[in-house]
């Protein structure tokens, strides 16, 4: 818990000179490169989501460079090129790992800092753990040396209850997620006593922002395999759809909605666009009042 995987730094650059390479295929023109680039960094994002929360998280950071610094580049790409990457997106998602997944191992890695503290604990350590984490969990250190004093059953029992929150608060997020993406909402904040509190927010705080994050990539990694399907057939000179019912239903629904991206066939192109986090249609605009609004495909025309 308290040490760097030593793969995530090969993961983390992996994926970073993958997103170098396509942009660097995009300016020499090869877009056959650039393709190939862009799926495999995803592919590499979406395996990520099956390990623990941080390699999530570092799979959602992957998506969002795609996202931001690939995605608009993707008119460069000629009809063919589009219908490789839409496909090989779907083929993608379709092996991607179930969020449940990573709520397993994330489960795993939380009981694995309570085992730490917990042997810290018993073995006298519990200085040198205080050294590694921030300065604000002391508190909690100070109570678990005053624990010393007390009674064994009240020490098994300060440790049985951090475990079970682990549990617990993993197993609200499994409830969660076994909804329709478009119920997903925040899990219920722990309440009570919890002499453990400052650690928790230490060790399982990353646990909260697996959701979210599962939700928001999904979202972008659908939205470009359905961009570069549209853009496929403009750049083809055929006519646009009049709806998205002839795309796979893997790829055009709306993870925040349930239903269909937003989608207007326009004169000159089209927009295309997902409600966001806020759920709401902000006609493809950032939300007012600072909300996380719609998330929109770069403009095509």
């Amino acid at each position: 818990p308290l040490s760097e995987t030593p793969a995530r730094t090969g993961w983390r650059f992996l994926g970073t000179t993958l997103v170098w390479s396509a942009l660097e295929a995009l300016e020499r023109g090869d877009g056959d490169q650039a393709v190939s680039d862009i799926l495999t960094v995803l592919r590499l994002a979406w395996d990520l989501f099956g390990g623990d929360a941080i390699d999530a998280n570092l799979g959602y950071t992957l998506i969002r460079r795609v996202q931001s610094s690939l995605w608009e580049a993707h008119a460069s790409f000629s009809p063919q090129q589009l219908l490789r990457l839409s496909t090989g997106i779907e083929r993608i998602l379709d092996r991607a790992p179930s969020v449940h997944q990573t709520l397993r191992h994330e489960e795993a890695a939380m009981l694995a800092a309570v085992q730490l503290i917990q042997d810290a604990f018993l073995d006298g350590g519990l200085n040198e753990v205080a050294d590694t984490l921030q300065q604000n969990t002391a508190p909690a250190f100070d109570y678990l040396k005053e624990l010393r004093n007390r009674p064994q059953e009240k020490q098994v029992e300060y440790f049985r209850r951090f475990a079970q929150e682990a549990r617990d608060r993993i197993r609200a997020l499994h409830t969660i997620a076994s909804e329709d993406t478009s119920q997903w909402r925040p899990a219920e904040a722990p309440t009570g006593e919890r002499p453990w509190k400052r650690l928790a927010a230490q060790f399982f705080g990353a646990s909260d922002r697996i959701l979210d994050e599962y939700l928001y990539s999904l979202a972008v990694t659908r939205l470009i395999a359905v961009d570069a399907a549209l853009l496929a057939r403009l750049r083809a000179g055929q006519r646009l759809p009049a709806s998205l019912d002839n795309l796979p239903q893997l790829l055009r629904t709306d993870p925040y909605s349930g239903r269909e991206f937003l989608y207007h066939n326009l004169a000159v192109g089209y927009d295309l666009y997902s409600v966001g986090e806020n759920r709401k249609d902000d006609r493809g605009l950032q939300a007012p009042g600072g909300e996380l609004g719609d998330i929109v495909a770069p403009p095509r025309s």
